[in-house]
């Protein structure tokens, strides 16, 4: 009805005029404390891992490198 040329039908009009729109409930405003995440066992392990790495930072950078270093060899091995 709305994209016709003519007029809108008598009903909708009525309808359209008797239609009430009331706003949805006020805003209660509410305090939310995060809890601490738990990752479980794997999060330790990870985060004693990371403990070594800051200690023996030429560690870190081997490790590094050699993972590199492995993905491109994967790569490499995958497309040839």
């Amino acid at each position: 009805h709305f994209l016709a040329d003519g007029p809108p039908p008598s009903e909708l009009i009525e309808a359209m005029r008797a239609a009430y729109i009331e706003a949805g409930p006020e805003i209660e405003i509410t305090s939310m404390f995060p809890r601490p995440m738990d990752f479980g066992p794997i999060a330790n392990v990870a985060d004693e891992a990371w403990k070594t790495f800051a200690r023996w930072p030429l560690l870190r950078a081997a490790l590094g490198w050699l993972f590199f270093l492995g993905l491109l060899a994967a790569a490499w091995f995958f497309t040839h």
